[in-house]
């Protein structure tokens, strides 16, 4: 029986087309950014622990787990990629977008955004990212957003209180 190829790329083979491989690469990279936007963070501060301790502490274990993931991958065999998961990718990026965008507003030149709150970013965030799955009905995602959004505006603004905008266009913090 011959071999039947679609025309497309051979696929990648050997340790650095691995899952593993380049899901260390990726606990690497995001655990070194991470670092890289903490530093200015204070680790001490004459009271006790400064602000960086915990950002620049989770930064070093998830390089380090990236490290260690990357050593796995030349160990043992994994599947290869085969292709990319576009749409989970991209719906949580722009979940992260949607809620860096409405929680406090944004004014790009012509586009200007007003800031509409927890109560707004937090379900549309959580809508958003529950497009990621193919299985997801409307109704549940709606319940979901809902209820995870009154939990931390319960948790974050009146239980820790945290300064989050509830509603500002509406009851003005």
């Amino acid at each position: 029986m011959a071999d039947v190829s679609d025309g497309g790329p051979p696929a990648a083979t050997g340790w650095m087309a691995s899952r593993d491989f380049v899901a260390g690469l990726a606990l690497l990279l995001v655990g070194g950014g991470a670092l890289l936007g903490s530093m200015e963070l204070p680790v001490k501060t004459s009271s006790g622990v400064g602000s960086g301790l915990l950002p620049i502490s989770l930064s070093l274990i998830m390089m380090a787990l990236g490290l260690a993931q990357i050593g796995l991958s030349w160990r043992s065999a994994s599947p290869t990629l085969s292709g990319w998961p576009w749409r989970g990718t991209s719906a949580l990026i722009g979940a992260i977008v949607v809620f860096a965008i409405t929680i406090r507003g944004v004014n790009l030149g012509p586009l200007q955004l007003p800031a509409l709150g927890l109560v707004i970013a937090g379900p549309l965030t959580v809508f958003v990212a529950g497009l990621a799955t193919t299985d997801a009905r409307l109704g549940q995602l709606g319940l979901l957003s809902a209820g995870l959004s009154a939990f931390c505006l319960l948790l974050f603004r009146y239980g820790l209180g945290q300064p989050i905008p509830v509603a500002p266009w509406l009851i003005g913090y």
